[in-house]
């Protein structure tokens, strides 16, 4: 009836996976919040970048072609247009900012002088102004 230790079989019981499982549970409740909260300053501090290298261009744009860059701020997006050509040049979406409505121009002049921009947080209250 019993089996001899020769016969018994290799491997785990159930309870011992059930205590590796409900370990690994814990550990993760741990580590899970921390980490999506890295994923939020990850995305926050990219689209900041987005933002100032879009600046940096549309000023330097300007500046060598000896235009006038025109930026619609509709929500979450921009809108860029070269106002000479009256062409679209780029639209820009943004996932965790929204911005006042307004525009914004950039000419030969801009490119030696700071831009402010309100920017509003989607997941919390607030906003701030961010000079470049």
């Amino acid at each position: 009836m019993f089996l001899s230790k020769k016969n018994r079989a290799k491997g785990f019981t159930l309870i011992e996976l059930l205590i590796v499982l409900v370990l690994i549970g814990l550990s993760s409740s741990f580590v899970l919040p921390s980490m999506w909260q890295q994923l939020e300053q990850t995305k926050y501090r990219s689209e900041i970048a987005k933002i100032k290298s879009l600046f940096s261009y549309c000023k330097q744009y300007a500046y060598y072609k000896g235009t006038v860059l025109e930026i619609e701020v509709v929500d979450s997006k921009f809108l860029i247009k070269d106002t000479l050509n009256g062409k679209l040049l780029r639209t820009v979406n943004f996932e965790t900012f929204s911005f006042e409505k307004g525009m914004l121009f950039f000419d030969v002049k801009s490119s030696f002088s700071k831009t402010s921009l309100m920017i509003i947080r989607n997941n919390e209250k607030g906003s701030f102004q961010l000079e470049i």
